[in-house]
């Protein structure tokens, strides 16, 4: 008995006294019971949400079925090419023919795609499109049917049923800002120079590497790269409301089309560059053998290697029938070609993706956030001196590349060749440190915005994934080339460099993608600071600054060979493939982190007070 007295006020001592917890219990299990009574349950297969989320989640797996199937099929073609390796000359490897499975998914991919943007346009923003045909099948049912008061009314309920507003609104926070999406207008636009230029020349006879299936592929290709790239353009502030799965099907798709292109020019690029690095293994022992001299030290290799891989690029290559391919003729601008289309997918996925995630989304939440982004004043105060930092900046950035190119021709002045392109990078990426470490300190009195007061909206959520995707790839491409540097036996002072740079390069990444996520959510929220503006100097120098380093990457793209040492390490398959693969993430990570401090410098100094505080 004295055990139970001790053990009920134990019970009663975490909560509330023995009344209230009874009187509590009493008012929920009315509550539940009212709710039961007066609320038959639904089944979920009734729930309009819960539909919803099923649609999603499917459609999301069948985005992911399709890339996993596009993956397989485009190694297929890369794992054939090297169990041929061995028995192939190296204009096989030239050759850029379809088959037809690689035409019947293309295809797939590209008309889906297409017919998804006719049903956006003519359906869901143009209902007058559609309605104008239901105005057509009725004035021929009229023609055939006595009864045309029946006829009359069913025009008049299509008629009515198919507002504009009731399918789509354009006031959503948009999904992308105007930088980035004329960033995808110009990629788009070199990809259709690109798919343009491979149509004409088969069909003119310039080349011979060709068939009907790489011209039909190629045709889709430009018809999908301009409707989307208008769709991207014009639509950005979109979001769906009607025929939901439909869209979210269709935006999926898309995606998975987008992916389907980057994995495909990736590894396209991957089979250039092994053929290159083929070349350029016949190029070097012609040129070893024609040498007198036995012994040459790690660093002169690697000078000797960059001149090669040089008139690999800008010379007629020693080899027969080296001409009959688009990429023979363009050169190295088939490889800026195929960035602009890896980028370009790339934005296209990831516009897509917020597309879909948009779908559905209540109207008042989007016209409450489109409220507080309207009428953004543009002030250019306080910026001067950033801006001709940067423009400095550029221009010893142009002027190192055409310092490079005019001693990379000049067989004496090779050696001053690398050093300039070794010592150019790192001056780049060391001043850049600065100028983040610089942005930071300055920036340190802002005020941080919290999450409950600044939710995240679509175009913050755009600049996230496209500005993670870019840092996977400079992580992936510098860690790649310490570690092939690292296994170096020879050093020197060039390698020793080389790594230097790509530890500077790693540090720079770091800092400018904290200071982004952070000055992303900081803002001037007092008179004060809208007057000083700290930090708004280094922003400027900084946007300027990756503009120059995108270009930079872009020239560097071209010169896989350069660090001859990390390609020894790997191999000359395995570096083809990460250099490849990471080199158009590492130019986008520029593109794109010009565009993010653009939008800061824009909008963190002009702010609204409901912005700041609750």
């Amino acid at each position: 008995m004295a055990y139970g007295e001790n053990r009920g006020p134990v019970v009663f001592a975490v909560g509330e006294p023995a009344g209230e917890c009874k009187s509590n219990a009493d008012t929920s299990e009315k509550a539940l019971t009212e709710i039961t009574d007066d609320e038959p349950t639904m089944r979920w297969i009734d729930d309009p949400e819960a539909r919803s989320t099923v649609f999603s989640t499917f459609s999301g797996f069948y985005a992911l079925v399709v890339v996993i199937f596009s993956i397989v099929l485009e190694l297929s073609h890369v794992l054939a090419d090297v169990k041929e390796q061995h028995d192939m000359r190296i204009k096989d490897l030239q050759k850029r023919k379809e088959n037809r499975e690689t035409l019947i998914f293309g295809s797939f991919m590209y008309g889906g795609g297409v017919v998804f943007f006719v049903y956006c346009y003519g359906v869901l923003i143009n209902p007058k499109w559609s309605q104008s045909a239901i105005r057509l099948k009725s004035a021929v049912i009229r023609q055939l049917s006595t009864n045309s008061l029946e006829v009359d009314r069913q025009v008049s309920t299509d008629n009515s049923s198919g507002s504009i507003s009731s399918k789509v609104s354009h006031s959503s926070p948009t999904a992308g800002c105007l930088y980035l999406r004329l960033g995808c207008v110009v990629f788009g636009v070199v990809g259709i120079v690109y798919y343009a230029f491979s149509i004409f020349s088969c069909t003119t006879g310039h080349i011979t590497d060709c068939d009907g299936f790489t011209t039909t592929l190629d045709a889709f290709a430009i018809i999908f790269v301009f409707v989307q790239m208008h769709f991207i353009f014009s639509n950005s502030k979109m979001t769906i409301h009607a025929s939901r799965n439909v869209a979210r099907w269709g935006t999926m798709h898309l995606v998975a089309a987008n992916l389907w292109t980057w994995i495909r020019y990736v590894l396209l690029e991957e089979r250039e560059t092994r053929r290159e690095i083929m070349i350029f293994g016949q190029l070097n022992d012609t040129s070893s053998s024609e040498s007198s001299e036995s012994e040459e030290s790690s660093a002169e290799d690697l000078t000797a290697d960059l001149a090669i891989a040089a008139r690999v690029r800008r010379s007629t290559l020693p080899l027969e029938d080296c001409n009959n391919d688009v990429e023979s003729i363009l050169g190295g601008l088939s490889e800026v070609m195929y960035t602009c289309i890896v980028e370009y997918s790339l934005i296209g996925a990831a516009v897509m993706f917020v597309v879909w995630r948009n779908v559905g989304r209540p109207r008042s939440l989007v016209e409450e956030e489109n409220r507080r982004k309207h009428q953004i004043r543009v002030d250019c105060s306080k910026s001067t001196s950033g801006l001709f930092l940067g423009l400095t900046f550029l221009t010893l950035t142009f002027v190192s590349m055409a310092v490079f190119y005019l001693f990379i021709n000049d067989k004496l002045r090779s050696n001053d060749a690398v050093w300039v392109f070794v010592l150019t990078d790192m001056m780049l990426y060391f001043v850049s440190c600065i100028g983040c470490v610089w942005a930071i300190w300055r920036m340190r009195v802002l005020t941080f915005l919290r999450k409950h007061i600044k939710q995240q909206n679509s175009a913050e959520l755009l600049d996230r994934i496209l500005l993670v995707v870019g840092v996977v790839g400079e992580l992936i491409f510098s860690i790649a080339g310490m570690v092939g540097l690292s296994g170096e036996t020879k050093w020197n002072w060039l390698t020793f460099c080389l790594l230097l740079v790509h530890t500077v390069r790693l540090a720079q990444v770091g800092l400018q993608t904290a200071l982004l996520f952070i000055a992303a959510r900081i803002v001037a929220d007092t008179e004060e600071l809208q007057r000083r503006k700290p930090g708004k100097q280094a922003i400027t120098f900084l946007l300027v600054a990756n503009v120059a380093l995108f270009l930079m990457n872009s020239f560097e793209a071209q010169k896989a060979s350069v660090s001859a040492a990390v390609v020894r390490f790997y191999g000359a398959d395995s570096w083809a493939f990460l250099v490849r693969g990471c080199a158009p993430l590492t130019i986008f990570y520029r593109f794109h982190s010009s565009v993010c401090f653009a939008e800061v410098w824009k909008h963190t100094y002009t702010v609204k007070k409901h912005e700041t505080h609750a």
